[in-house]
């Protein structure tokens, strides 16, 4: 059962089950026998299809009906119950949360007897002997999973009677609720959470040969999907302990796995920088997938690379479905609590806060609900405080410090100013995960002094600092910002990994680029079409909303393009910040 299940990747929330169930109310030719089309085969598959395009490519129709199937067997099991009790003379309490829902099948009997006395099954089609219904594949959880969750618990005590004190730590209770989950959980859950524990006992064990990257156990933590998984790490140096551990390979998805017990991550959860960007990236999939929250899906994105440089991204959604962006006039403009800002989202839209040694402050990652690209998020630093779009030294610190911290060099973190393109005046960073190769990563600078350069040759000229973890240059880089909000200057900031400037390593740290393009205001000025010049863009990524211009723009129409934004005095500007340095 497990592996039949397994090869069908849905996974159906109660909001989902409870659609499902009035939408096949709404058409009785699927549960009344006396509806005239209730022998067509074809009328019900195009209703379980119909149902199943409402939630993207990975459902189909064949998903739809054995789900109603299920919910059927559910509904006619507590109905049997339900009489069982009324001739023992007990009450029978139903707390199924479809119960309700499903009354209308009570119209009909759904099992008809034959003259014989047998039950006669040909009258339900969509039935299955084979199919468990949703209770019963939850109370006769596979033996093996009951087991595998008995010896996690098992280990637990284990370490316990040899010398540490576990019952009364929060691995003791993290232990428990694991346990519990999986008891919880439908043999088919239970078994694909009880292979991925035993995976990741045994691939992240620091002795184990099998493991690639010399994970230590103490790095896992920031590595797994949930806080409550820190009950494993206690395991990880007791590998002769997991031999009882043991279950047949069954058929599935690590990234299912993840969804479940995504699914119970709390808002307010907190997450420190190591390791936050696999959490952004499963709580993203999570809301995506299961959430109404976004303007458009991004499943997949057409790619295109031109003249082995620049990157184009089709999207054309963006254009049509996204928010409209605030009027801005100003560079300093002031915040504006009537206007569209991010205390006024959804809390659907929120991941996660970012731990803080402030507790003034909460800093909260949100969906972009009209991404750019996958994994688009949105990082508002001091949220409650209602900043407008203008960098502080604070929040600056805040992303360099996720940059450097997060250590994942496909992170990229993006900034527009106000009059550059901006359009929500409340102050948030635009993180973007992108495997892809940006030219502004291996651009030749120049020194201009101190920290301080600048691109040599490209399109727009932009500064540029050489960030690290050993030098973060903080300090030197607000010095620049604060110049161009004195002066009013617009400016997009990208930070990307890139080659070292100097043609050398830096320590050995993993070197950063902090970009500055200072910029003409976009301020009441039209766009192209095809694309608006924004942060991305002056780095080389497009994201085109026409397919036309899509699979015809040529580098020279890009960047002539870009330098329709170049700032008119930038040689005299470089001349001007020399002095802060």
């Amino acid at each position: 059962m497990i592996s039949d299940f397994a090869k069908e990747k849905v996974f159906w929330t109660q909001r989902m089950n409870l659609r499902l169930v009035k939408f096949i109310e709404k058409r009785p030719n699927i549960w009344n026998p006396k509806h005239p089309k209730y022998t067509s085969v074809a009328h019900r598959d195009r209703a379980y299809n119909e149902f199943a395009a409402k939630y993207g490519n990975d459902f189909t129709g064949q998903a739809v009906k054995e789900r109603w199937t299920n919910i059927r067997s559910t509904f006619a099991n507590h109905l049997r119950k339900i009489k069982t009790s009324e001739v023992n003379g007990e009450e029978y309490q139903v707390s199924w949360h479809l119960w309700n829902a499903c009354q209308f099948l009570r119209k009909v009997s759904r099992r008809q007897k034959t003259n014989s006395g047998e039950d006669n099954e040909a009258t339900h089609p969509d039935d299955y002997k084979e199919c468990p219904s949703e209770e019963e594949a939850t109370n006769s959880t596979n033996n093996k999973c009951k087991s595998i969750a008995e010896n996690i618990f098992t280990i637990f005590n284990g370490i316990n009677n040899g010398g540490v004190e576990l019952d009364n730590t929060k691995y003791g209770k993290v232990g428990r609720l694991v346990t519990k989950k999986l008891n919880q959980m439908s043999s088919f859950q239970a078994a694909k959470v009880s292979q991925k524990i035993l995976e990741i006992l045994l691939l992240y064990d620091k002795d184990n040969p099998l493991n690639p990257n010399n994970y230590k156990a103490e790095c896992i933590l920031q590595m797994l999907p949930h806080e409550w998984w820190g009950a494993i790490l206690l395991c990880l140096d007791t590998r002769q302990r997991l031999t009882s551990l043991s279950t047949d390979n069954c058929d599935f998805d690590f990234n299912e796995v993840q969804t479940i017990f995504a699914m119970d991550t709390k808002i307010d959860q907190t997450i420190t920088v190591k390791g936050a960007i696999e959490k952004i990236k499963l709580k993203w999939d999570v809301i995506h997938s299961n959430t109404n929250v976004f303007r458009y899906k991004i499943n997949s994105i057409e790619e295109r690379i031109v003249d082995d440089k620049y990157l184009l991204q089709l999207n054309p959604d963006r254009t049509t479905k996204r928010r409209t962006p605030e009027q801005i006039v100003n560079i300093c403009q002031q915040f504006d609590e009537n206007k569209f800002n991010f205390t006024k989202i959804s809390s659907e839209e929120v991941m996660f806060k970012l731990k803080s040694d402030n507790k003034d402050d909460n800093h909260i990652f949100v969906v972009n609900v009209s991404p750019i690209s996958r994994y688009h998020t949105l990082l508002c630093p001091s949220v409650d405080k209602c900043l407008p779009q203008v960098v502080t030294k604070h929040s600056l610190k805040l992303v360099i410090d996720l940059l450097l911290g997060a250590e994942d060099r496909d992170l990229r973190i993006a900034f527009n100013s106000l009059c550059a393109l901006a359009s929500v005046n409340h102050l948030h960073y635009h993180i973007f995960i992108e495997k892809n190769n940006l030219p502004v990563e291996t651009v030749k600078c120049k020194q201009i002094k101190g920290p301080l350069y600048r691109f040599e040759d490209y399109p727009v000229p932009a500064f540029c600092f050489l960030i690290t973890k050993r030098s973060p240059k903080v300090d030197e880089i607000y010095k620049l910002i604060e110049f161009f909000l004195h002066n009013s200057i617009a400016h997009n900031i990208f930070v990307t990994r890139g080659d070292c400037i100097r043609g050398e390593n830096l320590d050995d740290d993993a070197v950063y680029r902090f970009l500055i393009w200072p910029r003409k205001s976009s301020a009441g000025v039209k766009q192209l079409a095809a694309f608006n010049v924004a942060t991305c863009e002056l780095s080389g990524w497009f994201a085109v909303h026409s397919t036309e211009d899509f699979y015809n723009l040529k580098a020279e129409q890009l960047e002539n393009e870009l330098r329709k934004w170049k700032i008119d005095s930038f040689e005299e500007l470089c001349e001007q910040v020399k002095s802060l340095y």
